[in-house]
């Protein structure tokens, strides 16, 4: 540690030349700290604004702000904070920006200073930041190396009545451009925000829950201030429909209650079921204890035991049921065991591939009796209806940890390692979350023991996909920044690396989630985190910030191609394949070129042009796969397509993420039989001649030919036709009946044509009065037979015709005697005959 001695005058003389050439103009925002002494070469601090409340602000705003402290010498001291009227600088609480040990010639960053605009500074007009520092020999800033080094930054006006919140108001806002949806003291006047959750509903709206904590009584008795549970915390959300563009006001959807018996709700987290539309929200409900100091039990009225909830939501966000208690559910078989649990704030996630596809899975941290925390599982097969929680991950000491799906279908945990060791722990899990392998550092993920999240680039790609193996990681920068310094990395391949990432948020960010946008949410990726760290006068807050980005904003072509899959039959030289092709950000891109790759031998392909495509823009493009003759069945050809393209902000081609056609060989098929000919057309003519009136229609003396598609003519029977008829004034004629009447009759012949109109021919039927008959001619009297010769019998005297009888009657008397004497003759001859016989 340095002595503290007066410097030389040689010394001084070298401190003077440093200082002048330090005067260089600093951006807006910016000063660097002036001395009184002569030895302000010591230590430089650059002070910087980092809010984005502008230059006029209202009472309750808060203003953030970082300083950067340089050690100019070539020995250590401590850069100690003297003076200040902001919060979270003074070594009188905690944060503060003192840092002892400073290396000579080192920097580092302080990002916990604050101030809210009070009445005063409304009363003075304008607030002005001002700092004093040390440059130490000691911790305590007793042993003073150099003194009065001031840091002073820009003032602000401070207006009256109340900022509007420019959440509300539709903005377009370029990639990495935040909006804050909540700051501390912004409802209440006293209340804290803490711990983001963010989810898309199914109808495309961006939901954002998180903490709203009350500035009041720890349960614990130890002070006023915000704080965790048990505090009467709630659950509060705003929703965006329009894609992030504005913001609904904040909304309870659970609310904390005060003494008496009080109760508050903690730790946000969604999981939405695409399958069904229903959305979860879970999180914390505490009476008496908080994580720390819960005790054993699953009664849901123990008021000493920390509980876990959840309620539902079937309108995409709009309202939520009821708290429904599942801690009983999720500690089953560990009762004995686990006496605290709280649900990982963010967001869980459902499975897509594979024997676990629908899953819901929702992570947990959980304490337990002996051993350090478990990180756990807790998962729903039947669409939430009831909730199980896996086997603890154990072995190393776990906390708010998230997972993701593989492009295999593997789950991969990805947890805050609790204990200060830096890095993120990370297991894997071949049955859906139940059960998990060794957990191992992962050294490329640093971290300074915060909630950070993991996601899916390309949620919907196939299973195996290029773009199924693409994770987003979202976190502060280093472990030894403190939380501080937000980025996005993202892996290529599963998590096996990460990039360094790409910074969103300078200065202080604490927890963060991140999640994939559908086209119906604006595309590309939302992000929501916990900015600027406000404290003092009981506060521990950080402003709720919203930001989108995209695959443009990390330095990636936002236009991919599809997967595809089609099919193609043995022998077939060629294939076209149809492939979509979208820019899924918002920048517009020419020359944009599909190219495949990666064929297998024998197999090939030529590039695609696409040309321009404008951001949100979608083409469809034909691949032509050459196959090659020796493709035989069940052969699958798997071909990667490359997609670049240019943009204004950037002429060198641009690589985007990995689309392919899967091409799967079939086997040929028998060809399809000929066709049956059709009916084009029809002709009727009847042999029936000669017609008249009371005649019958003779239908089988009707022929039908039907003219064939094929050219051919063929004869219709009579039950492949319909016969129908009228007169010449219309009127219908029934050909079951007789003629009735002279005149031309038109018979029409239908043939039914299966999916369209039948097809008719007609021929027409004289019917001709009937005749009348002459009158017979009569037939001539017949010739009168001879009377066959009786045999002799008694003689009979005809009488004479008497006087007084007619010539007629006598005549017709005479007549009956001769019929009545020639019967009895016959009578007598029988007679006799019968005699001779005997």
């Amino acid at each position: 540690m340095v002595r503290s001695t007066k410097p030389s005058l040689l010394r001084r003389l070298g401190a003077l030349v440093a200082a002048a050439a330090m005067l260089v103009v600093l951006p807006a925002g910016v000063s660097t700290a002036s001395a009184a002494s002569d030895d302000a070469d010591m230590l430089t601090v650059t002070m910087t604004r980092t809010d984005t409340l502008g230059d006029e602000v209202y009472v309750g705003d808060t203003l953030t702000y970082s300083f950067t402290n340089t050690n100019n010498t070539s020995s250590a001291f401590t850069a100690f904070p003297a003076e200040s009227n902001l919060s979270g600088v003074l070594t009188t609480g905690t944060p503060n920006c003192r840092y002892e040990n400073l290396a000579g010639g080192a920097s580092y960053p302080c990002s916990t200073a604050s101030h809210t605009i009070t009445a005063d500074d409304l009363t003075a007009g304008s607030f002005t930041p001002r700092t004093v520092w040390k440059a130490t020999s000691d911790r305590g800033g007793t042993q003073v190396l150099q003194d009065n080094i001031v840091s002073t930054g820009d003032t602000v006006t401070v207006k009256e009545g109340k900022r509007p919140d420019p959440a509300t108001i539709p903005t377009d806002r370029a990639d990495g451009e935040a909006v804050r949806l909540a700051t501390a003291r912004q409802n209440l006047g006293t209340e804290c925000y803490r711990i983001p959750a963010l989810a898309e509903a199914p109808n495309g709206w961006i939901l954002a829950a998180f903490d709203q904590r009350p500035n009041t009584a720890m349960a614990n008795g130890s002070g006023v201030k915000c704080w965790d549970a048990p505090q009467p915390n709630s659950i509060v959300q705003r929703i965006s429909k329009d894609g992030g563009k504005s913001w609904t006001p904040i909304q309870y959807v659970a609310q904390g209650k005060n003494a008496p018996d009080r109760y508050g709700y903690s730790d946000p987290s969604y999981v939405v079921d695409e399958e069904t539309g229903e959305i979860f929200l879970f999180f914390v409900h505490s009476y008496n204890k908080g994580f720390a100091d819960s005790q054993l039990g699953v009664d849901e009225s123990n008021r000493n035991v920390l509980h876990a909830v959840v309620v539902s939501s079937k309108d995409n966000g709009e309202t939520w049921s009821k708290p429904r208690d599942i801690t009983a559910d999720i500690t089953k078989g560990y009762e004995n065991e686990w006496k605290s649990r709280f649900a990982t704030s963010g967001a869980g996630i459902q499975l897509k591939y594979g024997k676990y596809k629908g899953r819901l899975i929702q992570q947990y941290a959980v304490g337990r009796t002996t051993g350090s925390n478990a990180a756990v599982s807790v998962y729903s097969d039947n669409h939430g209806k009831t909730w199980q929680a896996g086997n603890p991950v154990t072995g190393m000491l776990m906390d708010e940890n998230k997972v993701v799906e593989l492009s295999d279908g593997r789950v991969m945990l990805n947890s805050r390692p609790g204990n200060g060791s830096g890095y993120r722990r990370v297991a894997i899990s071949k049955d859906g979350g139940v059960h998990y392998g060794t957990v191992k550092n992962e050294t490329q993920l640093p971290d300074p023991n915060n909630n950070a999240h993991i996601t899916r680039a390309f949620p919907n790609a196939p299973e195996g996909s290029a773009k199924a193996k693409v994770l987003l990681y979202s976190s502060p920068r280093a472990n030894n920044e403190g939380r501080a310094n937000g980025v996005v990395r993202i892996s290529l391949d599963d998590g096996t690396t990460w990039s360094s990432g790409k910074l969103y948020k300078e200065g202080s960010m604490a927890y963060s989630v991140i999640t994939a946008l559908s086209g119906a949410a604006g595309g590309g990726y939302g992000l929501l985190y916990e900015g600027a760290w406000v404290t003092g006068g009981g506060i521990d807050s950080h402003d709720i910030m919203y930001t989108h980005i995209s695959m443009d904003w990390l330095g990636y072509l936002s236009a991919t191609a599809d997967d595809v899959t089609t099919s193609v039959e043995e022998g077939a030289s060629t294939v076209d394949v149809t492939v979509p092709v979208s820019n899924v950000g918002s920048v517009d891109y020419t020359g944009v070129t599909v190219t495949p790759a990666d064929l297998p031998t024998g197999w090939s392909a030529s590039p695609v042009n696409v040309g321009a495509l404008a951001g949100g823009a979608s083409k469809d493009v034909t691949v032509t796969v050459n196959v090659p003759a020796t493709a035989k069945k069940d052969d699958v050809a798997k071909i990667v397509l490359r997609v670049t393209g240019t943009s204004a902000a950037n002429a060198d081609a641009t690589t985007g993420f990995d689309g392919s056609i899967t091409v799967n060989v079939t086997e040929k098929s028998e060809p399809d039989p000929e066709p049956e000919p059709t009916i084009t057309g029809v002709s009727a003519v009847t042999s029936q001649a000669g017609v008249k009136v009371g005649d019958v229609f003779d239908a089988s003396k009707v022929s039908v030919t039907a003219a064939m598609s094929d050219g051919s003519s063929k004869a219709l029977a009579a039950g492949e036709y319909s016969l129908s008829a009228v007169d010449a004034d219309g009127k219908a004629v029934d050909l079951a009946e007789p003629f009735a009447a002279a005149g031309v009759v038109t018979v029409t012949v239908s043939v039914p044509v299966e999916g369209a109109n039948p097809l008719t021919a007609s021929f027409t039927i004289d019917v001709a009065e009937k005749s009348v008959d002459p009158e017979p001619e009569p037939e001539p009297e017949p010739e009168p037979k001879p009377e066959p010769e009786k045999p002799a019998g008694p003689k009979v005297d005809v009488p004479t015709e008497k006087p007084g009888l007619s010539k007629t009657g006598a005549s017709t008397a005479g007549m009956f005697i001769v019929f009545v004497l020639l019967a009895l003759s016959g009578v007598a001859a029988l007679s006799l005959r019968r005699r001779s016989v005997h």
